[in-house]
């Protein structure tokens, strides 16, 4: 006895694009067929699982008028004919080519069911329906893709001195993955900046699989790095159709990249200035929380009058600088002239009164911005 077998199905969208039916033939029917699709919203098969109804079905969705029977429903893989299946209503179903021995025989909705999984059925299905009324529509041919990734992938970086640097190997992924790496921006909604195309190698195994790899690249922050960047990895296939199908992704940071500091400070000609830490530098610019900076004569130099020396110290919360507590002298109080071979001075060849490590009470070292 023939079955009335109703499947609802919903156009579903590739981009802004409603797909259509596949062509009908014979009378006038309510008959849609198509597009094939994966269960649960499923946009891949996965290799490393056990082929099951979860993971290894493709249906074809078909929509009946009332009264309607289905007579016969057909697959073809790939194009020419040669790998197909088919299902009658109270029958076992049957199949030809790469699919003979793949499929499961014995459902009764017409779906194909994969029983085994290997590369080659990783390909493009499309599915027919014949009516008892002799009407016979088919569906569109859609791209479906078995996805193995073997082993696993590993991910090395540090981040020193604003400076972040990053060494990657792919899993081994079939079919061909889709990468891309660097410092990202999702204000921007793109990346910034991207491991070059020439700093990725290719290596292709013997089972079609392909493990991407890249070692060592830096990428700097600074100032005109936009605020919110992250590095950020993702690793996918693409399918013949433009779709991306993701399977891993990795972002890192640091607070450092987002640090802003107190703007250096600005001595006289005849001044130097000096931080202490000497590391305070920070990615963004300027100098980091509590650095103290210390303007003195350069050498050649000597103070005029009484400020000798001016002590000032970054205030993280405001970013500006302000004289160390107990002293009121800011840098351009601190006027500094040339010294003569007398002793006395005058505005001419230079000389250095710098004041010792001692009487400044500092060590001076340089710093980094991170």
């Amino acid at each position: 006895m023939l079955a009335d077998i109703k499947y609802l199905s919903y156009p579903t969208r590739r981009g802004n694009e409603v797909e259509s039916p596949g062509q009908s033939y014979g009378g006038v029917s309510g008959l849609q067929v198509g597009p094939v699709r994966l269960p649960d919203n499923n946009t891949y098969i996965s290799y490393g699982l056990n082929p099951s109804a979860n993971n290894s079905l493709i249906e074809c969705v078909y929509e009946l008028d009332e009264g309607e029977q289905v007579a016969r429903v057909f697959w073809e893989m790939g194009d020419g004919g040669n790998d197909t299946y088919e299902w009658s209503p109270g029958t076992i179903g049957r199949a030809t080519g790469k699919l003979e021995g793949m499929v499961e025989l014995d459902r009764d909705d017409g779906s194909l069911e994969l029983t085994k999984l290997s590369y080659d059925l990783s390909n493009t299905y499309s599915c027919g329906v014949d009516l008892t009324s002799g009407t016979t529509m088919s569906s569109d041919k859609e791209e479906v893709i078995i996805i193995d990734t073997s082993a696993s992938s590993t991910h090395t970086s540090h981040n020193h001195n604003c400076i972040y640097t990053a060494s990657y190997e792919s899993p081994a992924v079939f079919p061909e993955p889709t990468l891309s790496a660097g410092m990202f921006s999702s204000e921007l909604n793109r990346f910034y900046e991207e491991v070059p195309s020439s700093k990725w190698f290719k290596i292709k195994h013997t089972n079609d699989s392909v493990t991407y790899t890249y070692q060592n690249v830096s990428f700097k922050i600074d100032q005109n790095t936009p605020e919110d960047i992250v590095f950020k990895l993702r690793l996918g296939v693409t399918k013949s159709d433009g779709q991306y199908i993701s399977l891993f992704g990795y972002i890192s940071n640091s607070s450092s990249w987002s640090e802003h500091g107190c703007p250096d400070v600005r001595g006289g000609d005849n001044t130097d200035v000096l931080y202490f830490p000497g590391s305070s530098a920070v990615c963004r610019g300027g100098r980091q929380d509590s650095t103290r900076a210390t303007v003195v004569c350069k050498k050649g130099y000597e103070h005029e009058g009484d400020v000798r020396i001016v002590v000032m110290l970054c205030n993280g919360t405001s970013l500006t600088w302000r004289p160390q507590e107990g002293r009121t002298a800011t840098p351009e109080d601190l006027v500094c002239v040339t010294t003569n071979g007398g002793g006395g001075t005058e505005s001419g060849s230079p000389s250095l009164t710098v004041p010792s490590l001692t009487l400044l009470g500092i060590a001076l070292l340089t710093f980094c911005r991170l």
